[in-house]
This record gives C-alpha cells, structure tokens and sequence, in this order.
C-alpha cells in the first residue's frame, strides 16, 4: 500500500501549511492524529458564528506551543476539511508537535464475514522532545506479537510511513516499533496489547533504550509533591497539590485534563496515590484529617471513599507505604509517634471499607522517614517487606516488618530507597537464597548522603547480612528513585542516571564491589518524582525538584535496554 499524502508541507515565505479535518461539537477538543491525507481535530465548539474556527486555531497554537497570532486559517472557513498555515516553526518541528514525523498503518485484511475494504489502524509514533539522536534513523523495524507479521524497511530519518498487514480476526496482540542506524538500536517502544483491528486511535512512544527521554508536549508538573499512579487497563493519573487532575491514555498518550478535586488542601502531603484493582486510583492521607478518594479516568469523576476505622491512619507523618494484592490492599508502617501499621482496602464488599491493624506486625519504633520494599519469593502477593530507615539515634536503620529480624548501622536515615537485585518470578526460575537487595541514597544524620547499603535476606528467615557502602553512589541522592530493566537497576537523583548490574553481590562474583556506572548525566531532577510503569513497559517519571527546589517541568520516561540478558 503506498503512503497517503502528509497533511503538512512547506508553505510560502517559510511558512508551514497543515490540512485538517474537524469534527465539531465533540465532547472535548483536541488533536487526534493522522485521518488519511489530513490531519483529524476534534472541537468542542458548534460550527456557527466561526466559533469552530476560532477553537482550532486554538487547539493547533497549543499543539506546537505557539502563539496564536502565529496560526491562520487559509481555506476552508465553511468546511469541516480546512487549511491552516503556521510561522515560527520549521516543517520537522510541526511534524514533531502534531505527532505526524512518523506513522505506521496497520491493515486489517478482510474476511468473509466483512466487507471487502481493508481495516487501516493508523499507529502514530511519538519521539522525545529532543530527538537529535533518532535523526540518524537509518532503518525502522515493526513486530506484532504474538505470531503476528513483523515487517522491515531503509528510511531516512525520522519522516516514514510503513504499512503492515493484520489478520482481521487475530486475538488483542501488541506492536513494537524499533529504531536503528545499521545494527545499533537508537529507540524502541511498545503498544498495549488490544484487538489491533477494532481500534481507532493507537499510539506508541520510543525512547532511547536504558535512558530517560523527556515525553513530548506534556503539561508541567505544578509541585516536586505531584503524585501519579497507574489506573490499570486505562493509563496515567496524575494529581498535583492544588487538586489539577491529569489522565494520559496508554492507548493514545494523549495527556488531558481531568476533573479537578475540590477542596484540595493538602492533599499531597503524607498522602499516596495508588492503582486500585477496578481501573481508578484512590488517593489516601494520613495526615490529622485522614480521607480516602477515588478517581475514575472513565467517568472523570473524584468521590468520598467512607470507611470505619479511619482514626487509625491519623497522626502517621512519614510513614511507609506499600500497595499488594493486585490493586486490593495498600499498607502503611509506623510514621509520626505510631509503631502499628494497618491495611486499607482499596475495592469495597458488600460493607464499607474497613481499615484494619497489621496484628502480626510491630516496628520497634515510627520509623517516620523510612522506605518499604515488599519481598517477593514468586508471583504470589507478597507477605513481608523490608523498611529501611529511621529517625531515631539508636536503632538499625533495616527491619523487616513481619519477621523483626533488624541490620545495618544506626542513627538517622531517612528519605533512600531499596530495589530488589535478584530477578523473580516463574519466567526466571527459583528465587534464589539469599535475596540480593541494594538500599542507598536519601539523608544520613541530616546531609544528602551518596552512601549505600548492599542487604541479603535469608529466604527461610535468619539475620540480614549487610555490606555497608559508604560514598558508592556517584553522587549524592536525596530521595532517589530506582528504575530497573532486565540486566541492571538505575538509581535516579543528584541530576544523573547511574546504572547497576544485577550481578552485584552475585555467588561466584567475589572482590570490591564496583561502583555504578553513571549513564546519563545533566538532569533536572536531584531528589524526589515519582516512577509509574505502563502496561506497554515504559516507565513514566515525573514531579520531583530541581537542585534549586522547584518543580522538575517535564515528563520522563525510562525505556528498558533490550541488549540486557
């Protein structure tokens, strides 16, 4: 199938001209991507007294983040297919912006059952911001997966179109676009698994494998504290302190504003925002006035959650928190003068929610400050977790919550993280013993602390055997966050990336321990963000501050190194 023509092209005196088709007095406006030889907008305003126009040239000047006066509408004032032409941007730039500079159409062949037109299912493939990199695109390889076609060609850059042809009838499979000069992969991504040729609108971001690449046209956080959580089967929620709700489809990544909370407050300080097992998020505090919230991304809707014995999370700040049993339960451990921890249920029975308290459960002091890492042997939900960190002078700053088995040096430590070395599950085999885990960063008797902590933890129970790693990270961390992918573990803060191979610590790897490998460095976050892995295997990064403690203004994203073993 040859391509269809591009719906942008050079226009006179520099200028770049886009052609459009509108679907008025839609239920909100926005860009929806490529329809053919135009490019498909939707508008929330009627086609009378120019309202339609005088939207999308809105819509468009916030597109390619522009100023309105730099948009006109050339041909096609009474027509639902127009022509815009835009200033102050060169043609790969509004390629770019308009999510046009690559598209993929997947052709769903025709049945028996249906007519004998094919299925197209265009595919559109968002870059990073800064794509200077993916410029040397030399050759763009695409699977479908499972037992799905997979289809290779040369281009030249970043401007292609390929086409791939489904069969109509297949069962929901995924598409992965791979980017590459030669043999050297340059930028990778994956769609979510769905039924290819039922969908109308698809999208897949490809970000340079073991990096962080900044997400294109994406709203800025509006505090380090924005929260975000994935709503399962739908996508990214993100709420920030003032109550702005934001949703971002894993279908198409189109970020859009959500209903706004009211009465926000302080909602979050001492709060979390997590996944539950229906497809919202719930947003829970437990701070003095504790409060569960809802957020449903298909209704658009925040609602009170009533639950009895929501006096037991007051009084809690710092506390740790995990969420288990698949979007079911989330566990909050000590925090504030409490040395308890309880569990919240996140889907209500037939009764309201009831928060109970962890019985087997006792910390051997708040802990307020510290981390939680769930221990997990297999697949099963998780029954014990590691808490790393203190406030106090005189305890261990590692504990495990159910065993009580303590270790590591005492004193305060508060604000690092932990991630899991060893690789479990069904795919990779038994779990082996001792679990390796890696804790490092945060603040040590006050002072950002590039210190580390290597943990093994017996799978049958025993005392923690801990290396203490002082000055090991490549820069001082408060709160890092940890990204990972097949072959290594990435500690995030300090404006870097550093990378650590899970052979760390390994049987059969004896000697110093080496120190990571700094991979990316001349970031903008030094401490805090929150991390959200999609379904489609990318992981979003966002909020945190900036060395000079404002808000981190763009949205990252982390995608896994394949090379990896």
């Amino acid at each position: 199938m040859s391509a269809a023509g591009s719906p942008v092209r050079p226009g006179p005196d520099d200028t770049v001209e886009v052609d459009v088709q509108v679907s008025p007095r839609a239920s909100r406006s926005r860009v929806l991507g490529r329809h053919g030889d135009r490019l498909k907008v939707q508008l929330a305003a009627p086609p009378a007294d120019g309202a339609a126009n005088r939207a999308l040239l809105d819509v468009i000047a916030r597109a390619l983040d522009v100023p309105a006066r730099d948009v006109d509408l050339v041909r096609g004032g009474a027509s639902r297919r127009k022509t815009l032409r835009v200033r102050g941007l060169p043609l790969e730039g509004v390629r770019a912006r308009l999510g046009l500079a690559g598209l993929l159409a997947l052709l769903g062949a025709a049945t028996a059952a249906c007519s004998p037109s094919e299925i197209q299912v265009p595919l559109r493939v968002l870059f990073p911001a800064d794509r200077t990199d993916l410029a040397r695109t030399d050759n763009v390889a695409v699977q479908v997966t499972p037992d799905g076609p997979s289809v290779s060609q040369a281009v030249s850059g970043l401007d292609f179109a390929v086409s791939l042809d489904l069969d109509a009838d297949a069962p929901p499979q995924d598409v992965s676009v791979y980017l590459a000069e030669g043999e050297t992969l340059l930028a990778w991504g994956r769609t979510v698994r769905l039924a290819l040729a039922s969908a109308t609108t698809l999208s897949v971001f490809v970000g340079p494998p073991g990096r962080l690449a900044t997400f294109p046209n994406a709203p800025a956080p509006a505090s380090p504290r924005t929260l975000a959580a994935r709503a399962r089967g739908q996508g990214l929620v993100l709420l920030d302190p003032d109550g702005v709700t934001w949703f971002l489809s894993e279908v198409d990544h189109t970020p859009l504003p959500g209903a706004r909370l009211s009465d926000p407050g302080e909602e979050t300080a001492d709060a979390t925002l997590v996944g539950d097992a229906l497809g919202g998020v719930v947003l829970a505090r437990w701070d003095e006035d504790p409060t569960l919230r809802r957020f449903d991304p298909v209704d658009d809707a925040w609602i009170d959650l009533p639950a009895a014995g929501l006096e037991l999370l007051a009084g809690r700040a710092g506390a740790a928190h995990l969420a288990g049993d698949l979007g079911q339960t989330l566990y909050v451990f000590g925090g504030g003068a409490r040395t308890d921890a309880v569990a919240i249920p996140l889907v209500p029975d037939e009764r309201d929610l009831t928060i109970e308290p962890l019985v087997d459960v006792a910390l051997d002091g708040p802990r307020a400050g510290a981390r939680a890492l769930w221990l997990r042997p297999d697949d099963t939900p998780p029954d014990e977790a590691l808490l790393f960190g203190t406030e106090a002078p005189n305890l261990p700053v590692l504990r495990l919550a159910r065993a009580g088995e303590v270790g590591g040096p005492s004193g305060p430590w508060t604000g690092g993280s932990c991630v899991q070395l060893d690789r479990v599950g069904a795919e990779v085999g038994a779990p082996p013993d001792p679990l390796r885990i890696l804790c490092a960063g945060g603040e040590r008797s006050g002072a950002p602390t590039a210190d580390a902590l290597l943990v093994r933890v017996p799978a049958g129970g025993g005392a923690l055997t801990v290396e203490d790693l002082p000055g090991w990270l490549p820069a001082a961390m408060p709160r890092p966050l940890w990204l990972a992918d097949e072959g290594a573990v990435y500690a995030h803060g300090g404006g870097l990336l550093a990378a650590v191979s899970r052979s760390l610590g390994a049987d059969g790897d004896p000697g110093p321990t080496p120190p990571p490998q700094n991979v990316q460095d001349d970031l903008a976050r030094a401490a805090g963000g929150v991390s959200v892995t999609l379904a489609t295997g990318a992981t979003f990064v966002l909020a945190g501050e900036t060395a000079t403690g404002e808000a981190v203004p763009s949205w990252h994203v982390f995608t896994p190194d394949l090379s990896a073993p």
